[in-house]
């Protein structure tokens, strides 16, 4: 992907959290406030051990945080975001703690139990894929 690529995303992702309005929690969602998401973030031919942590859910508005190891490395970021028709979530992400590039985009889609989709981090050329399951 080029340079201009992940702009063009990154703008796209931009527009979403800025154009989608907060609308009421269905009572069945998955992304929910307390709910814990494990699985990994690839990069290249590296996979990182991850959990996502929803903390706050207010009508599509999310917060949380990122955890991710890098060998005996743990690393977090935090997030902020939206749900879109309880299908699809976007984010950013923020330094918390580690050695980590930041601000990230992340874009997903939730089948069953799953998100899957794409996170890229424009400002150090880094982009790939993660998934995640819910465990609670």
């Amino acid at each position: 992907m080029t340079p201009t690529g992940i702009s063009k995303i990154g703008l796209c992702i931009g527009f979403l959290l800025i154009a989608v309005p907060a609308t009421a929690q269905q009572a069945q969602d998955l992304i929910r406030a307390g709910s814990r998401w494990q699985g990994e973030i690839l990069q290249g031919n590296q996979r990182f051990p991850t959990t996502i942590l929803v903390t706050e859910r207010t009508g599509e508005r999310i917060r949380g945080e990122v955890h991710f190891s890098v060998g005996s490395r743990l690393n977090k970021l935090t997030f902020q975001g939206n749900v879109i028709d309880n299908s699809t979530v976007i984010w950013i992400t923020d330094k918390k703690e580690g050695n980590v590039t930041y601000p990230g985009l992340y874009l997903g889609k939730v089948n069953g139990n799953q998100i899957s989709g794409i996170w890229q981090v424009p400002s150090a050329g880094q982009y790939d894929r993660f998934v995640v399951t819910l465990v609670r």
